[in-house]
């Protein structure tokens, strides 16, 4: 991959001019020449500068001008501008340019923070030049197009840059996780990977087997994986960039590697892509490698309770009661509710055996969560409300929207059992994204606590305007973000 700033103006083969629209369209570039250029062809194809508007043409000097809208001015905004950053990208990629240059004026760049475009504009080149074509025989990885980043000395921010080439990477780095097949990486394949991960990019990796699990009374994690020829692993991930300071962020991610939902079995429509369950245990490795890589200021344990949730004559049922390694009983209604059982024993494990000072988990959860905020937004939900502004900040730096539902003690009785401590689901289908959130905080021992529910975003199957078919690796930059906010 090349992306790097230009060491001059306007001199690369193909260039991207972004426009908008005020009561006309509206562009900047220091060249006269090319801007009696770019005017004159705006006037001749009607443009306007609205969003999603691409169009090129080859001027005087024979250098291929791409001409990008990103709306009107007064919406203007950094998610905006990542989309026309894409798109231009793409457009040159279909023209087979091997060179790009990307003007981004001093006009432009007012409109926004500088520490935002710097690392935008680095993260936007990684993720669309992302591909995933490990398993299409024949076919060829298109060479990345050579970037060059136009800009002014003085809106110039070399850390931010090169931090959104690093989370480009870790970024890649998830979504090849979650795009590869069940039939590679299982939880045995996916702790080797973790561990490969941790030698390059400088994290300690621990690796239980199914045995071990059982010594440490990893019950509800071995009852979900126990129907399965490929038996659980508990990843344990160590950063510590803080050294000088005593606190540890935790940070679960769901590791269920294919679901099939057990013997409560999914219909096969809902089973195509359950791949991707483990979303939640890539977001959680992405956003390490990147700490690491930053050699940022955190101290981060990442755990992984990785299994599959198979069928078979050895399958737990619903109406079982299993133990847990909190010694809580769980009474199982629904083994397609297996997540929070295996998140049950990743929190406490990080809370009573690493002594963490703060829980984060993220998960792949609920399908619920994608019927109350779609595919655009992930739900979050927190039992100290001071810590949303937190993870709102986080995600305003990456344009992955969240939004934070309620907890309260009425729904926190959705949960309960007559028969055991806790069930495993809430009140037939209602409010099932909180009455998940209820069950994995009765395990979190009253730390502080967030948690993550990103079913809605973390794959697509029809693609998206700005994140790749498949994977999309949404809320990664966010836990990255969040964890260096809870140092």
């Amino acid at each position: 991959m090349s992306l790097s700033y230009s060491p001059s103006y306007a001199q690369a083969t193909c260039l991207v001019i972004f426009t908008y629209n005020e009561l006309e369209p509206k562009f900047h570039v220091q060249n006269n020449e090319l801007t009696t250029e770019i005017q004159d062809i705006i006037n001749k194809l009607g443009l306007i500068g609205n969003k999603g508007e691409c169009n090129y043409f080859y001027n005087k000097n024979q250098q291929l001008i791409i001409l990008v809208g990103l709306g009107h001015s007064l919406k203007l905004d950094t998610y905006r501008l990542r989309v026309g950053i894409k798109k231009a990208i793409q457009q040159a990629q279909a023209l087979n340019q091997k060179e790009v240059e990307l003007i981004l004026e001093d006009e432009l760049i007012n409109r926004f923070d500088i520490e935002s475009v710097n690392r935008l504009v680095a993260e936007t080149y990684h993720i669309s030049h992302y591909q995933f074509n490990n398993y299409k025989s024949g076919s060829e990885t298109k060479e990345p197009i050579k970037t060059l980043v136009s800009i002014s000395d003085n809106y110039k921010n070399h850390e931010a840059f090169y931090e959104g080439q690093v989370l480009g990477d870790a970024l890649k780095v998830s979504c090849d996780l979650i795009n590869i097949p069940a039939n590679d990486l299982y939880p045995e394949t996916l702790a080797e990977k973790a561990q490969i991960l941790g030698n390059e990019y400088g994290f300690e990796t621990t690796i239980f087997n199914e045995n071990q699990c059982a010594e440490m009374g990893m019950e509800a994690l071995l009852a979900v994986g126990r129907a399965s020829n490929n038996q659980p692993r508990f990843i344990v991930m160590k950063y510590y960039g803080k050294p000088e300071s005593d606190k540890v962020i935790g940070v679960a991610g769901k590791g269920v590697t294919y679901d099939t939902g057990g013997l409560s079995l999914k219909p096969t429509d809902f089973m195509e892509h359950m791949k991707s369950d483990m979303g939640g245990s890539a977001f959680t490795i992405g956003a390490i490698c990147a700490l690491a890589k930053m050699k940022a200021k955190v101290n981060v344990i990442g755990v992984v309770a990785a299994c599959e949730n198979n069928v078979s004559a050895n399958a737990y049922k619903p109406g079982d009661i299993i133990g847990s390694m909190s010694g809580k009983t769980i009474e199982v209604l629904n083994t397609d509710a297996e997540g929070r059982l295996t998140l049950a024993d990743a929190v406490h494990y990080l809370v009573d055996t690493e002594k963490v000072d703060t829980v984060v988990n993220i998960a792949t959860l609920t399908g619920a969560v994608r019927i109350a905020l779609g595919d655009h937004r992930g739900g979050f939900i927190t039992n100290q409300d001071e810590l949303a502004p937190l993870v709102y900040s986080a995600a305003s730096k990456t344009d992955e929207y969240m939004w934070q539902l309620p907890i309260d003690d009425v729904y926190r009785t959705h949960v309960d059992s007559e028969i055991a401590d806790v069930k495993n689901t809430g009140i037939g289908r209602l409010s099932g994204t909180i009455a998940a959130a209820c069950f994995v905080e009765r395990f979190v021992q009253e730390k502080p606590w967030i948690h993550f529910d990103v079913s809605g975003v973390a794959f697509t199957k029809s693609g998206h305007e700005y994140y790749p078919k498949g994977a999309t690796g949404r809320s990664m930059r966010t836990l990255y973000h969040l964890l260096k906010l809870l140092a």
